[in-house]
């Protein structure tokens, strides 16, 4: 999990960034980025979170920061897996914020005087990791314009629908539909699926009974899936041998 501060304010930077990083120490986290205390926008927190994989949490100084309540909007809408953690004095202000829900991925309120910091990151930081590590095992999709995560162990397979650049995603409670292809698909799940032909992935965990001679793998749901010839072997050889 990556770590970023913005405010101006040059003592609670440094204050910030000793709680935030005693924090990481105790729990054993990597600590990889600290920005300076310089004013950041929304553009070139992004910049340094392209990657969609990567955890942030973001400390926002809400006293200092002009603009702070669209730079938060503007963040934690474009990229889900950065968190704010806001910073401000004013009680009043913050809770009217989290009340009304009007802001997506807030991990946090800090009051810069009446916290201890310290205990403040320590609990933030690992509730932060219980849940990364949560969500780390789930599929995130956008269907229908909504952002989804669904879990792998719900996850059956997955087929190219045929004549279009979409995937239907069958798991044990639906189906999506997705504009994705079955490889960009597979680089997102774990080691429990495998690719079974050019055109599907299979749960391996999820399959109820498998036929050798015709490679037809038996899901939940009534679901089956052919092996093509060429891919037969080595998905048998995954189910025989535990992966």
């Amino acid at each position: 999990m990556n770590i970023g501060i913005i405010t101006k304010d040059n003592g609670l930077f440094h204050r910030l960034y000793q709680a935030a990083e005693q924090a990481c120490t105790v729990k054993g986290q990597r600590f990889a980025e600290h920005y300076s205390f310089h004013p950041l926008s929304p553009g070139q927190v992004l910049k340094a979170a392209k990657n969609p994989k990567e955890w942030w949490l973001i400390f926002l100084d809400g006293d200092t920061c002009e603009n702070w309540l669209l730079d938060v909007k503007y963040m934690t809408e474009a990229n889900s897996h950065i968190m704010v953690c806001l910073v401000s004095r004013d009680y009043r202000r913050a809770g009217e914020l989290l009340q009304q829900r009007i802001l997506r991925g807030i991990a946090g309120y800090i009051h810069p005087e009446e916290d201890d910091l310290d205990r403040q990151c320590k609990n933030l930081i690992s509730f932060l990791t219980r849940r990364i590590s949560s969500l780390e095992q789930t599929l995130m999709i956008r269907s229908c314009g909504q952002e989804l995560r669904i879990p792998y162990k719900d996850i059956c397979m997955i087929e190219t629908e045929k004549g279009s650049h979409f995937s239907k995603i069958w798991c044990t409670f639906g189906e999506y539909s997705v504009r994705a292809s079955i490889q960009e698909l597979l680089r997102e799940l774990n080691q429990d699926f495998c690719q079974v032909r050019a055109s599907a992935i299979v749960n391996l965990t999820l399959i109820q009974t498998a036929e050798p001679g015709s490679g037809i793998l038996n899901l939940p749901r009534g679901l089956s899936c052919c092996c093509s010839r060429r891919m037969k072997g080595e998905v048998f050889h995954k189910l025989n041998h535990g992966g």
